[in-house]
């Protein structure tokens, strides 16, 4: 495992994914403090940071599809350097910003940046990797990612919000000198000289691959629910239900810390039962209970010590991400890989951007509690990724090295 670690594809993925989730999670930690600076009154936070929130996400969906398809055309690394870039200038410059419209546009371009790091730097582990050191590669890969929020949390106690959004931008642009000395994978560079058609979403929506794609997006949709909607909006969460003192950054290193730990696990577990999908599945059944023993003591009354114990549990359950990008990376051809485990993993993130308006209608316009709401969309998430888990192939020991071609 340690020569996997130190291994310089596995670092240029696993640091990628650091400074991506330590993006992500960083608004949630200033989004208070940016907010007021702004003049934002604490009524209408709640719901203008949500709009921040799907203002991003709109930049993942875009980015996602803009990112997966050049990284099957013109190369993983390509996207690598490109995605990062757009994301260091797009988050430096957040920390300048003095006004609504200015914060929204940051965001946009910073999760259009966000979009192609991931889905770029797992193809290329994935490929660069013996098939029996995939897994081992993709968990160390998460686990690196999961620190990121971590790392954004104690950060953001520490320095005012605008130094924090120049710290990830140089974090982004000291990850470039990364990149040198990696290679473009040999499975890329083998099929760039056939003439299958690369980058091509109607290979992804054909007959064959349609609900699989559909599946995959729908099967990683829990991971985002828990961390963008339930810990991104805990101080809100225990404030409706009279709990004090719940800090949001406190309640992010709960759960990345329990979520680091349940991607080393969900990857240990899948190596040594040599099976991707018994692992999503037992792993999204615990999520279930998590959700639904959370929302029950939250209704009976918490104390702030249980409520973050909960977290901690619910991070473990959340934290089969390693499994599920290997999974995802593993269902698609070379010709198509980036552009499927790009879109699948922005659209999983970006059901955020469904979530948020479905969460507010429920509240809103048929007088759904903030508890109520929640509990009804965890739900429906959930059968969802249950019917798209149903979906997915088992994928375990197949090779990567094989193309797909269109089909009606």
């Amino acid at each position: 495992m340690l020569r996997i670690l130190t291994n310089r594809v596995v670092l240029l993925a696993g640091l990628g994914f650091f400074v991506d989730v330590f993006d992500l999670f960083l608004f949630s930690v200033v989004r208070r403090p940016s907010l007021s600076s702004m003049g934002v009154t604490p009524e209408t936070m709640g719901d203008i940071g949500e709009q921040l929130l799907a203002t991003q996400m709109w930049g993942m969906l875009l980015g996602g599809f803009l990112w997966g398809i050049l990284g099957d055309k013109r190369g993983r690394l390509t996207v690598l350097l490109g995605s990062i870039l757009t994301y260091s200038i797009a988050t430096a410059a957040n920390g300048l910003v003095t006004d609504l419209s200015a914060y929204h546009l940051c965001r946009f371009f910073a999760g259009l940046g966000l979009a192609g790091e991931l889905g770029a730097g797992i193809s290329l582990v994935m490929e660069q990797l013996e098939d029996r050191q995939r897994g081992i590669g993709a968990f160390l890969v998460a686990t690196l990612g999961a620190l990121g929020a971590v790392v954004a949390a104690l950060m953001g106690d520490l320095l005012p919000w605008q130094t924090t959004y120049f710290l990830g931008g140089t974090l982004g642009i000291t990850l470039l000198l990364f990149r040198f000395g990696v290679t473009e994978s040999a499975i890329f560079r083998t099929q760039e000289s056939h003439p299958h058609e690369r980058g091509a979403l109607r290979i992804l929506l054909n007959s064959e691959n349609r609900k699989k794609y559909i599946g995959s997006v729908l099967a990683g949709v829990p991971i985002w629910f828990s961390a963008g909607l339930l810990v991104g909006f805990l101080p809100e969460i225990a404030q409706f239900h009279g709990i004090s003192g719940i800090k949001v950054t406190t309640g992010l290193i709960c759960f990345q810390a329990a979520f680091s730990v349940g991607d080393l696990s969900s990857g240990l577990i899948s190596q040594k039962i040599q099976s991707r999908l018994k692992v999503l599945h037992g792993y999204t059944w615990g999520w279930l209970g998590t959700v639904v023993l959370l929302f029950v003591l939250l209704t009976l009354g918490v104390s702030p010590t249980l409520l973050y114990l909960l977290v901690i549990l619910l991070g473990l359950f959340s934290g089969y991400m390693a499994v599920f990008v290997t999974a995802v990376s593993e269902q698609f051809g070379t010709n198509v890989r980036n552009t499927a485990s790009s879109t699948i993993i922005n659209l999983m993130r970006g059901s955020v951007v469904l979530m948020v308006p479905l969460h507010l209608f429920l509240q809103h316009q048929l007088s759904l509690s903030l508890t109520q709401s929640l509990m009804a969309i965890a739900l429906l998430v959930f059968g969802l990724s249950w019917w798209g888990r149903r979906q997915m192939a088992e994928t375990f020991h197949i090779s990567l090295r094989f193309v797909q071609r269109r089909k009606p």
